[in-house]
């Protein structure tokens, strides 16, 4: 059975906020966020999906963008860092390495809420 797909590309980038500057919410991926989703419409890239997330377990490393179903992980900072991997990545289909999120090992699942002995 062949499945519909909706989506040429889905990005997923989290928006999480604690009381912590190490998450991707506290680095400006909200900001990012609608960046994003300006620049892939500006584009014409009908079949690209932006959404926001929750925590990726990426925090450290973020803000955290994900491109599913490439599985790329970047780390951008910047308008002109999400301009890059639109115009490359998207547009180009090439990896903007620079941006390329290190691998961290492991991931830090649940790091949005804390983790009690019981747990």
């Amino acid at each position: 059975m062949q499945l519909p797909k909706f989506y040429r590309l889905h990005l997923f980038i989290c928006t999480n906020k604690v009381d912590d500057q190490n998450c991707c919410g506290q680095r400006g991926s909200e900001d990012l966020f609608f960046a994003l989703r300006r620049l892939v419409r500006q584009a014409g890239l009908a079949q690209i999906a932006v959404t926001r997330t929750g925590c990726m377990g990426r925090c450290m490393s973020g803000p955290a963008l994900v491109i599913y179903p490439d599985n790329v992980w970047y780390a951008p900072h910047s308008s002109a860092d999400l301009a890059c991997i639109v115009r490359d990545h998207l547009e180009g289909g090439k990896l903007v390495t620079p941006l390329l999120m290190p691998a961290l090992e492991p991931p830090l699942p649940g790091y949005d809420f804390p983790i009690t002995k019981q747990q």
